[in-house]
């Protein structure tokens, strides 16, 4: 799947944001969930932006904290699992389980314990 290009650039409306957040796995997270809240309903925009924000989010918990690893591995499909089964909450900024959103959260892991072994 192709990385999402100009996350923080667009029309006003359409994912737009009209700030920028750092440039860290948590402030990519933070923008990503931004843009994602900006575009309730836009399953498509929801779709290219779950993996890469499911991988930010994890790569922050684990290069904050290594042990988040061990969890990450083992969660992240039990997760998408509950998610497709309806067994969590949803709302129109949620995307539909996918294995592009398990493999961003394994990125996640890998990059997270890259970055704290640095």
């Amino acid at each position: 799947m192709a990385e999402p290009q100009g996350m923080l650039g667009g029309e006003r409306g359409k994912g737009a944001l009209p700030f920028a957040f750092p440039d860290t796995p948590y402030g990519r997270w933070q923008g990503l969930e931004a843009q994602r809240q900006a575009a309730p309903g836009d399953v498509n925009l929801q779709s290219m932006l779950a993996p890469k924000a499911h991988e930010e989010w994890m790569r922050h918990q684990v290069s904050e904290n290594p042990a988040w690893a061990v969890p990450g591995l083992y969660f992240t499909p039990i997760y998408t699992t509950l998610k497709a089964l309806g067994m969590l909450p949803s709302d129109e900024t949620t995307s539909k389980p996918s294995l592009d959103t398990v493999a961003g959260g394994y990125r996640g892991v890998w990059k997270g314990l890259g970055d704290f072994f640095k």
